[in-house]
């Protein structure tokens, strides 16, 4: 049985997902489900509003994922002042690895 993860990294999960969702329907919209959607329901309006929608949860779903926090040093765990690393495998302040439980390492006292 695989151990448990800690809330924090459940909750990055969860941000990973809905960034994953908004960038999939992004990417199907553009390839033409938006025109599919308005030639079916015969009034564009509607498809522009639910791609309104769409575009304002997909700059929800990054901005989360963006602001998510180190659970060991507190800072923004994928970006810098200078550097971006949204796959980054590791805190880009401190080097606290992703998946590791922080109770833990705080305990130890190690990151």
């Amino acid at each position: 049985m695989p151990p448990k993860l800690a809330p924090v990294w459940l909750d990055y999960r969860a941000r990973l997902l809905a960034l994953v969702v908004a960038l999939v329907g992004l990417v199907l919209w553009a390839g033409g489900l938006g025109a599919a959607l308005g030639g079916v329901m015969g009034d564009e309006g509607a498809a522009h509003a639910v791609a309104a929608a769409w575009l304002t949860a997909s700059a929800w779903a990054l901005g989360r994922f963006a602001a998510f926090r180190c659970p060991f040093c507190g800072k923004c765990f994928h970006w810098t002042l200078w550097f971006a690393n949204p796959i980054a495998a590791a805190c880009l302040h401190c080097g606290f690895e992703k998946w590791r439980d922080p109770h833990a390492a705080r305990a130890l006292g190690r990151r």
